[in-house]
């Protein structure tokens, strides 16, 4: 995990009190040895409730009465009450602060984008407020991600999964309730040969709908997640400490001989998105994601993980990532639609 603070700067204008429509900042507390790091509270609906120190009555109120979602107590300063939902940070609560007024509810979303605030002198009241709205348009949205057909052929398709089934003695097994998978590394002539496929397939249009010259990948896996073994791979984020330069992750699927295993990005929507067979989802690697478990089958897929020269900076001993093929544009003029930073 990285943390970053920040320090004010006297010659910036900082934004106003947080309002419907904003996101919440990817805070950090951490109190008497209780952290609320609200990212990790992302995929589902959860209730600030914000609370001046001094309003005693309104922050045993909002820590005992009834709520309808997930809760969490922020105040400005220490109190004599004591609570696991309940969390003091002074400039975090700063953020929600506005009108003069003690309490402030807002209800956020699976992305932590604030979907209902208001503010006012009781808890209660606005609780009973919040009872009474209509928040069944509090619906998600689609993720950001990239979508790509035809990648690699079916004959390289069936060389992959071979390559995994004749060396599966040798192939690495994660079993448990979050994940259960098993996968290897290709070897060099496969990895090359990925490589070409991949430079003339996938980055250019990845250059184009993200903007990002891609330069490195990790070492391929070619997994397996089998319905035998309760296939899956539970929520998380790709890019945690150490993993930074991770920009996109990749998926790329092998076959389509089986059932269940769709992708889902809680933090948006719950709808599960079928990866058809051949075809690449490229995703910034910081949203989470997460692989149903698989009903029937097996479904196999190569992933890796691609940054760009930025990010190779990073990461330790990144040229042994650097892509070994390179698409062929020598002597070709091509129209640049986006900026080529290492030239200048």
């Amino acid at each position: 995990m990285k943390l970053e603070l920040h320090s004010a700067d006297p010659a910036i204008e900082y934004s106003s009190a947080l309002e419907e429509g904003d996101y919440v900042p990817y805070f950090y507390i951490e109190d008497g040895g209780k952290v609320l790091d609200i990212q990790v509270k992302a995929s589902r609906p959860i209730l600030l409730i914000i609370v001046e120190r001094g309003a005693v009555d309104e922050l045993s109120h909002a820590l005992s009465q009834a709520a309808p979602y997930t809760r969490f107590v922020i105040t400005d300063g220490q109190s004599s009450l004591s609570d696991n939902c309940l969390f003091v940070d002074a400039n975090v609560s700063r953020l929600f602060v506005r009108d003069g007024l003690p309490v402030t509810i807002c209800v956020c979303d699976a992305n932590l984008k604030i979907r209902y605030l208001r503010r006012g002198a009781r808890v209660i009241d606005l609780l009973q407020q919040l009872e009474e709205s209509d928040l069944s348009l509090m619906t998600g949205s689609p993720p950001p991600l990239l979508m790509v057909p035809d990648v690699i052929s079916d004959d390289l398709a069936n060389r992959l999964i071979a390559y995994l089934e004749t060396n599966r003695e040798s192939a690495f097994h994660n079993s448990g309730d979050y994940k259960s998978r098993t996968h290897i590394h290709p070897d060099p002539a496969l990895e090359k040969e990925l490589d070409d496929k991949l430079s003339k397939s996938l980055l250019p249009e990845i250059e184009k709908v993200f903007y990002s010259d891609i330069s490195h990948r990790e070492t391929y896996k070619i997994c397996c997640y089998d319905a035998a073994e309760a296939g899956c791979f539970g929520k998380h984020r790709d890019t945690i400490d150490p993993h930074l330069h991770r920009r996109y992750a990749l998926t790329l699927v092998l076959n389509d001989d089986f059932e269940g295993g769709g992708i889902s990005f809680p933090e948006y929507t719950d709808e599960l998105i079928t990866v058809p067979r051949n075809w690449a989802v490229v995703f910034p690697g910081s949203l989470y994601h997460q692989v149903h478990n698989i009903g029937v089958g097996r479904r196999y897929v190569i992933i890796s993980f691609l940054f760009s020269e930025a990010e190779a900076r990073l990461k330790e001993d990144s040229e042994r990532y650097r892509f070994r093929v390179r698409r062929d544009l020598n002597n070709i003029a091509i129209n640049k639609l986006t900026p080529d930073y290492e030239s200048r």
